[in-house]
């Protein structure tokens, strides 16, 4: 888990304040800045050897028994800090369940199709379900959203449920193509 480490301060005022040291939005921040940075740390790594190992291959100075070697701890220095990623990435995903936090997180898109609508949908309503986007309209009176959320499709019928009239068939295509690995 990401510690949050608080310093010693000479004002007065500030010695006195409560520390909270379980402040979920603010590890899920530094979590998140963390994640970032040793993915940074990566590529530059990745980069970085790689134009090594040209230099070193342009000027002959790599013959083949080196060369596995260096590869082999180029390959752990470099991807080290994507396991370090992997792990802090795992604590940010508790803390955005946590805290309910999915600002520029990955989430599913559902399709959301809706028949015999006289108006469009009070998009407002139905916020709490997840992000919804106005797709397009019929001149049948269909119109159709797409929602990103984590919801599954009886979960979005029964918060569309008291929002629409009876005469409105509600269908909805579950997301196409694959979640990246650990998404959330």
């Amino acid at each position: 888990m990401s510690k949050v480490i608080y310093t010693a301060t000479t004002q007065a005022s500030l010695d006195v304040t409560r520390v909270d040291r379980q402040n979920a939005p603010l590890q899920l921040k530094v979590a998140l800045a963390q994640r970032g940075h040793l993915m940074n740390v990566m590529n530059l790594r990745v980069v970085l050897g790689l134009l090594l190992a040209m230099i070193l291959i342009y000027f002959k100075l790599m013959n083949d028994a080196w060369g596995g070697w260096y590869g082999l701890i180029w390959i752990l220095f470099s991807f080290y800090p994507a396991w370090q990623a992997s792990r802090i990435h795992k604590q940010a995903n508790a803390l955005r369940v946590v805290t309910q936090q999915y600002d520029d997180a990955w989430r599913p898109t559902m399709h959301v199709f809706l028949k015999n609508m006289a108006a469009p949908l009070e998009i407002e309503k139905v916020a709490s379900i997840g992000q919804w986007q106005y797709v397009g309209q019929d001149h049948r009176g269909m119109y159709w959203y797409d929602v990103r959320t984590l919801a599954s499709a009886s979960e979005i019928k029964q918060t569309l449920q008291p929002v629409l009239s009876r005469s409105v068939t509600v269908s909805i295509v579950s997301w196409l193509g694959l979640a990246p690995i650990g998404y959330l």
